[in-house]
């Protein structure tokens, strides 16, 4: 896949952009855009850009309910999505289209299990699938998130003779 990033691009992204991919947070507010582009250049050239080549397609609603906060201001429905993984984060890639080439608009670190150890993310493989077990929840008068959880400690339980159960770690 041929990627055009404009260096206005890789300036916001390097700026911001995760520590585990960048580098020190604080120090690279110190750096010019000059320097920003540079370090986006190595880290691409060191495997994100054979990442987000080989990223998978993101439905729009998919992207919309794992990203959070100020990052939802900037999809664009119009645009094509993309998702993949690299150092141990989930990514969503943005992408307009020029006459060549995809133009990358945005990269986004999804918030993950990885920033959250207690916490197991289920992503299904549609809206459709993830609305349906909604819908299941809604009928059992349950929250969906608990009832998830239920069904993962039941699975468990079923395991106990073979992988007892840890205590508490807290």
């Amino acid at each position: 896949m041929n990627i055009h990033i404009s260096d206005e691009t890789k300036v916001r992204i390097t700026r911001i952009g995760p520590v585990r991919t960048f580098g020190d947070f604080e120090s690279r507010q110190k750096l010019n855009e000059a320097e920003l582009v540079i370090l986006f250049d190595q880290k691409w050239k060191l495997g994100l850009g054979q990442a987000v080549n080989s990223s998978l397609p993101c439905e729009y609603e998919v992207v919309r309910s794992r990203l959070q906060g100020k990052q939802l201001n900037f999809v664009d429905k119009a645009q094509e999505h993309r998702q993949f993984r690299y150092h141990n984060m989930d990514f969503i890639v943005q992408f307009g289209q020029n006459v060549d080439s995809k133009e990358l608009t945005q990269l986004w670190k999804v918030q993950s299990g990885d920033d959250h150890p207690k916490t197991l993310f289920v992503t299904f493989d549609t809206v459709a699938e993830r609305e349906r077990f909604k819908a299941i929840a809604d009928h059992l008068f349950q929250n969906d998130e608990v009832l998830g959880l239920k069904i993962i400690r039941d699975f468990m339980s079923k395991f106990d003779f073979v992988i007892p159960p840890i205590a508490d770690d807290e």
